[in-house]
């Protein structure tokens, strides 16, 4: 079971404390992970990174390594490529703030694998109605999967599939939020990046600030 910060109070006052410096030092950038003329800037993944080999001494050589983030911060990786989405979205009078926020709003020691479900779900309720049955079916499906999900912990699988090919047979007639949606919840067949991709495109049509505020949300609930 993944432990947040791996459960080290101290890795993770030092790590947050080092996303504030990197705002104060204005050593955020966009659009690429890692720049390095005789001071270090980057990304947010990149700087995150680059903090964790000061603290604690280990070789990364490599700043846009979304797993290792994920290992080293102890937190599942749909998360990491979440911080990176967020990031990259945000208006920079919010981005550069962006990292300090998502740190300090995890708690020590939780496993917060059990925030993707949740996430999903808000990604879903922000995708545009429509009046198609057949699209509200599929949407109304993946949510008693992602729902199901929640409430148990665990994934059916084979009812995420069939909701998965509803959404999308759906979608070649319909607007592309409802492809978006089946593949969101096809999810444990792609892996989890995959799905953090597709609800990353979700965030074209909503603001990324709610984007944002949905991720804080559902990880404060821990």
């Amino acid at each position: 079971m993944l432990q947040a910060f791996n459960n080290d109070k101290d890795f993770r006052e030092q790590m947050i404390a080092s996303a504030i410096s990197h705002r104060e030092k204005d050593e955020y950038i966009a659009g690429e992970y890692s720049r390095e003329n005789g001071t270090f800037k980057g990304c947010s993944v990149g700087c995150s990174l680059y903090d964790v080999k000061k603290i604690k001494g280990v070789d990364i050589e490599v700043y846009s390594d979304h797993s290792r983030l994920a290992e080293e911060l102890g937190i599942p990786e749909f998360i990491v490529h979440l911080q990176e989405a967020v990031f990259e979205g945000l208006p920079d009078n919010e981005r550069f703030g962006w990292t300090e926020r998502l740190f300090n709003s995890i708690p020590l020691g939780v496993d917060l694998s059990p925030v993707l479900p949740r996430f999903l779900l808000k990604t879903l309720d922000r995708l545009p109605e429509t009046d198609r049955a057949d699209v509200v079916a599929a949407i109304k499906g993946m949510k008693e999967v992602l729902e199901n999900w929640v409430s148990t912990g665990e994934v059916d699988v084979e009812a995420a599939w069939s909701s998965a090919l509803s959404a999308r047979a759906a979608a070649r007639a319909a607007a592309r939020a409802a492809e978006l949606a089946g593949w969101a919840a096809a999810w444990t067949s792609w892996s989890a990046r995959a799905a953090v991709r597709a609800a990353a495109r979700a965030a074209v049509r909503a603001a990324w600030e709610e984007i944002a505020n949905d991720l804080i949300a559902c990880i404060e609930e821990f």
